[in-house]
């Protein structure tokens, strides 16, 4: 069963009882109906336990979530990082090469002037 099913259970027994006291206390079945509203509040007691413990699970679920979703949002934090240490060293190589042909080219360029 689950937590929804049981919380309905108890609610209904709850009820039930509820009804059963009714009806030995217009019969005049004191111990009985006594009884009874010990069940019904025992019900309806557990019927709120059982809701609370529902809603600090489903607190923990979206804490789980959260912190999946932190997790990550960090990898992906790192990925970049690393992506933009690579493309920055990319281009620092790219551009120390073409600073070297840049500089042949000048060098042929003045070599040519200067056998003019």
């Amino acid at each position: 069963m689950t937590l929804d099913e049981v919380i309905k259970h108890c609610e209904a027994v709850a009820s039930d009882y509820s009804d059963a006291k009714k009806i030995h206390a217009h019969n005049h079945r004191f111990e009985k109906s006594y009884k009874c509203e010990m069940s019904v509040e025992e019900h309806r007691q557990l019927a709120e336990w059982l809701r609370e413990l529902k809603a600090y699970k489903d607190r923990q679920i979206l804490i789980n979530k959260s912190w999946q979703e932190l997790i990550r949002y960090k990898e992906g934090i790192k990925k970049i990082k690393m992506r933009s240490q690579s493309y920055r060293e990319h281009g620092e190589t790219v551009l120390a090469s073409g600073m070297e042909q840049a500089l042949d080219i000048l060098t042929e360029v003045n070599a040519d002037e200067d056998s003019d």
